[in-house]
């Protein structure tokens, strides 16, 4: 009786350890992203249509910043970013163009009434970043 009751001390044991293992996996896989809002107010919108802010995108994410006169560099946007919103709409990820065209509209609208525009950026490096400059290092 003693050796069914400690087997079954340890079997309760190892099922509660890996019920919160599991927890804490999933926790951490649906755990939001780090975001960060900047506001962009300025009088001007940014030279090339294709940068608005200054930033070139691939989708939503920023693949370059422009080096002079860029709202986004003196906002400290970093390259890796991702746009997650503009004025509290959301941007889909993927269709080409579509964040660009948001930004340079809201960049536009902002010159011409001199108002502010809020972005909201995912300021996590993407996996594929992650993984390609774990490899670069060794």
């Amino acid at each position: 009786k003693d050796k069914k009751d400690k087997k079954d001390k340890k079997d309760k044991k190892e099922a509660e350890q890996g019920a919160s293992g599991s927890k804490e996996k999933k926790r951490k896989k649906d755990a939001a992203p780090p975001t960060k809002e900047l506001v962009f107010s300025g009088a001007e919108a940014f030279g090339k249509a294709s940068r608005p802010f200054g930033m070139e995108l691939d989708g939503a994410l920023v693949v370059d910043l422009a080096d002079k006169r860029s709202l986004a560099v003196d906002l400290g946007v970093q390259i890796g970013w991702q746009v997650l919103a503009v004025d509290g709409r959301m941007l889909p990820a993927e269709p080409v163009g579509a964040a660009t065209k948001a930004l340079r509209e809201a960049e536009m609208d902002m010159a011409a009434k001199r108002s502010q525009v809020r972005v909201a950026f995912i300021t996590e490096e993407p996996d594929h970043w992650r993984s390609a400059s774990k490899k670069l290092r060794g």
